[in-house]
């Protein structure tokens, strides 16, 4: 039995490598850390309500955050480090 230590590695023996690129791209993957997520998934992570993140995503004042057209994301060491400052209320 092969384990397949590196999950690009895997996706590559498996012919999935284009779904891998477009999800590191998708997450902003650099250096096998994902720096920017969704406000659904950072509520997920931080126990947060999403209508709450939303609601301060729409008056600009949520940390870290960023635009791609109508989608947003948000930096999640931006966003720890706004917390750390108390620039969420």
């Amino acid at each position: 039995m092969i384990f397949f230590i590196n999950i690009e590695m895997y996706l590559r023996f498996n012919g999935l490598v284009s779904q891998f690129e477009r999800g590191c791209k998708l997450l902003s993957i650099e250096n096998g850390n994902v720096t920017q997520i969704t406000i659904s998934e950072l509520a997920k992570v931080r126990d947060l309500k999403v209508g709450w993140l939303y609601e301060r995503s729409r008056r600009d004042a949520l940390p870290g955050q960023r635009r791609y057209g109508r989608l947003i994301k948000v930096d999640l060491a931006e966003f720890d480090a706004g917390v750390k400052e108390g620039m969420l209320s």
